[in-house]
């Protein structure tokens, strides 16, 4: 039976979330043959795309109202670069909807793409894949050292409450979780990892039959192996041992960036180089660089040179605090370079202690460079494969994609 799913998202074109759904849909609609996507702007070219606020009025609401929060949201923030979002948009998402009639609606990120109180007005089936925590917070997209949400959400560490117990995000909690309890049964929740799967069914705010555990993906044809001298050689890189981290804003919290810098200042500075890509800012940069070589990329757009780049690396280092998934762990894997990350979420989902990375239970740098120093010493190459190869036929985009069409076919 075909299935009319339509993907939502409030994300931009080259956001994480948004390359995993346009991956996603590539392989809905060689099965189902009816899968579209609703982005935040229309710069694509492809007849399965429908784009958020698509006529004149509607993109001068859209524009008032996000310069509205925006202005809120930086006069009460504490750090203006954390990601905090009050969802007072409301783009034209319903009307598409109701257009387009789809059997499911698949919200992928919800900020920016519809009213969480016009949930109620959707009448089809509803999957929310869970990318991070905010639909379950007052407004943060990852609670970085705070467990309120666990309980109820106020006196917000990130914003300033002016000394107001019941704050912004207080009432953003409340809103939500009565909206998840009015619509418990016709929410089916994706989580990423096994953890958050354990949050959710302690929280028990959602119907506990209607929680799913999907992994992300990524294409095995985009990331592999490549031979690492010749990696290095195109990349004009020295032949230190290759210390690569990276993500698309390494200045976010929760990334872990400071553990990078207090790593940098203790490892052997002859013998490696550090190396990244993303954004990052100039202190930390500075910092970095006065203890080891260090070499910053900047984004990378290409998929070759990002594969070619995990090839040249001899680890890939992932100190995220709390993070949902984290593809750049599976990034690394699929190109043969083991990952040392926190044993906590998504890779310990993933890693296999001990043989394609290793899972440090500390933020402590003195644990990662311990890792460092295990993986050079113990790392079986033949069994080091074989286990990257079981990662590749597990947790590409194919397989991953054939998991959701289960779950549509069941909820339908």
């Amino acid at each position: 039976m075909t299935l009319k799913i339509l993907h939502i998202s409030g994300t931009y074109l080259n956001d994480g979330a948004t390359l995993s759904i346009l991956n996603l849909n590539k392989y809905l609609k060689k099965k189902m043959n009816s899968s579209f996507y609703l982005l935040k702007h229309k710069n694509l070219k492809n007849n399965n795309v429908k784009y958020l606020n698509d006529n004149f009025l509607q993109k001068i609401k859209f524009f008032i109202l996000s310069k509205i929060e925006y202005l809120i949201l930086n006069i009460i923030k504490k750090d203006k670069s954390f990601a905090f979002f009050n969802n007072i948009i409301n783009s034209n998402t319903l009307k598409i909807v109701h257009k387009i009639k789809p059997d499911i609606v698949h919200l992928h990120w919800i900020p920016r793409s519809i009213d969480i109180n016009q949930l109620f007005l959707i009448k089809n089936k509803i999957v929310i894949t869970l990318r991070d925590y905010w639909f379950i917070t007052g407004g943060c997209n990852y609670p970085v050292n705070c467990k309120k949400f666990t309980t109820v959400c106020n006196e917000c560490p990130h914003i300033k409450t002016f000394k107001l117990k019941k704050d912004i995000s207080f009432f953003n909690f409340k809103n939500k979780r009565n909206i998840i309890s009015k619509n418990r049964n016709n929410l089916h929740i994706v989580v990423p990892n096994l953890d958050m799967k354990k949050e959710l069914i302690k929280l028990d705010i959602f119907n506990l039959n209607n929680i799913t555990y999907i992994p992300n993906g990524i294409e095995e044809d985009d990331f592999f192996a490549i031979d690492k001298s010749q990696a290095k050689k195109k990349l004009h890189l020295n032949n230190k041992k290759i210390i690569l981290f990276g993500s698309q804003n390494l200045n976010q919290e929760w990334k872990g960036l400071n553990t990078i810098v207090e790593l940098s200042k203790i490892i052997d500075r002859k013998k490696y180089l550090f190396v990244s890509f993303g954004t990052i800012d100039i202190k930390s940069e500075e910092k970095i660089k006065e203890n080891v070589d260090y070499i910053n990329m900047g984004y990378i757009a290409d998929t070759s040179i990002l594969r070619t780049l995990y090839s040249a690396a001899d680890f890939f280092i992932f100190p995220s605090l709390i993070e949902t998934f984290g593809k750049v762990i599976l990034e690394s894997i699929f190109c043969h370079t083991p990952v040392i990350a926190l044993n906590q979420y998504a890779s310990k989902d993933i890693i296999t202690h001990g043989v394609d990375g290793f899972l440090v239970n500390s933020q402590d740098p003195r644990k990662f460079y311990e890792a460092i120093l295990f993986l050079e010493e113990n790392l079986v190459k033949e069994k080091f494969v074989n286990e990257c190869t079981k990662k590749v036929k597990r947790f590409n985009m194919k397989n991953i994609s054939e998991e959701y069409i289960k779950l549509y076919h069941k909820i339908n």
